[in-house]
């Protein structure tokens, strides 16, 4: 059997999952584009699931990135018109289900895919706002050409086919959906006001926390030109540190040498130290010896000089006793002179003179 044709220039929604049965294990994996779609479905034996995620859920998630309102609308619808024109051309090769799915919707896809598990229809666990979440539903609520997408959608998925029904085929349901929009405008009015109040309560919370931000910024400049002026004193007093500690080991290396020198010359000195004290042992034997020759010296030098003392004296008094004797001699002497020149003046001595002169020659003939 013939299959429609998918254009390879379509591409999956981020929002979305392709999936097929494997043929090794019965089991499903994951498709990566429309392309590998395509070619299983070449193969009429074979079966493909799309899985979708919530269009409230999809809607919000683009709000809340930025993205505006009508914007959000346009891609999702896109995306779903998409995959609903691929699910309408093989309606017979593939099944539409959204993720993650209750109990029934297991059950229901089980009988396509009787290997198919809980985990092959989980998600990205993410969580909108619950706010833009309303804003989503309403969006697509309102909106006439997303709501009928979403409605298709979620007839042709399994799990939902008795759940929503096209309000628009009968005249109460027409008047029910009008009425409901009534409602959902009014809500999305009301709702609009309190997210207008909240917003506004939002902005004067973020201009308070953008000021205090500000202060802060401008607190942390300074502090962080303080900090960089501490540093750069730091880095300063480091440099100098590092030049100081440079020349530090150097001064040290050089004490070193002269330690080593000094220790070297210690040593010289203490085996000339060694070396003299043997001289000095010998010399202090001989000092002892010379000490006691010269204890003895002195010793005898005590008694010469008791004995020279003993000497001088008698010597003064035999001076003395000498010099009375002399004086007494001279006196003696002075006396005889005296009485030889009275004699010498005596008449006597010049009578007998010629007497004396025969006597002189008597004996010198003899």
């Amino acid at each position: 059997m013939q299959h429609a044709t998918i254009a390879e220039t379509l591409a999956l929604p981020d929002w979305a999952t392709l999936k097929t049965v494997s043929e090794e294990t019965s089991n499903l994996v994951s498709l990566r584009d429309f392309e590998d779609l395509q070619l299983l479905l070449d193969n009429s034996n074979s079966r493909g699931l799309i899985l979708y995620d919530s269009p409230v859920t999809t809607v919000a998630l683009l709000l809340e990135n930025g993205i505006s309102a009508p914007e959000a609308l346009t891609q999702w619808c896109a995306g779903a018109e998409m995959i609903l024109g691929v699910l309408r051309s093989n309606r017979r090769n593939l099944v539409l289900a959204e993720r993650p799915g209750g109990d029934e919707t297991l059950q229901s896809l089980s009988a396509f895919f009787p290997k198919i598990t809980p985990a092959d229809l989980a998600k990205k666990e993410t969580v909108a706002n619950p706010i833009t979440v309303q804003m989503a539903e309403m969006l697509l609520t309102l909106n006439r050409s997303a709501f009928k997408i979403w409605s298709e959608l979620q007839a042709s998925s399994v799990g939902h086919l008795s759940a929503d029904i096209d309000p628009l085929q009968s005249i109460g349901g027409l008047a029910k959906e009008w009425h409901d929009l009534h409602q959902s405008h009014s809500v999305l009015l009301r709702y609009r006001e309190e997210i207008g109040n909240a917003l506004q309560q939002q902005v004067l919370q973020l201009e308070d926390s953008l000021k205090a931000t500000e202060n802060a910024r401008v607190l942390a400049v300074t502090s962080n030109e303080t900090q960089a002026s501490r540093i750069s004193e730091l880095l300063t007093r480091l440099q100098t540190a590092a030049s100081r500690q440079s020349e530090i080991g150097e001064e040290l290396l050089t004490a070193q040498k002269e330690r080593d020198a000094q220790a070297n010359r210690l040593e010289q000195l203490q085996s000339e130290l060694r070396a003299s004290k043997g001289k000095f042992e010998v010399l202090s034997e001989k000092l002892d010896s010379e000490v006691k020759r010269t204890k003895r010296s002195e010793q005898s030098l005590a008694r010469s000089r008791d004995i020279e003392a003993h000497l001088v004296a008698q010597v003064r008094d035999l001076e003395a006793g000498f010099k009375a004797k002399i004086d007494d001699r001279e006196h003696h002497i002075q006396d005889l002179r005296c009485q030889l020149d009275a004699v010498y003046a005596s008449n006597s001595w010049r009578i007998t003179a010629p007497i004396r002169a025969v006597v002189m020659w008597w004996r010198g003939r003899d």
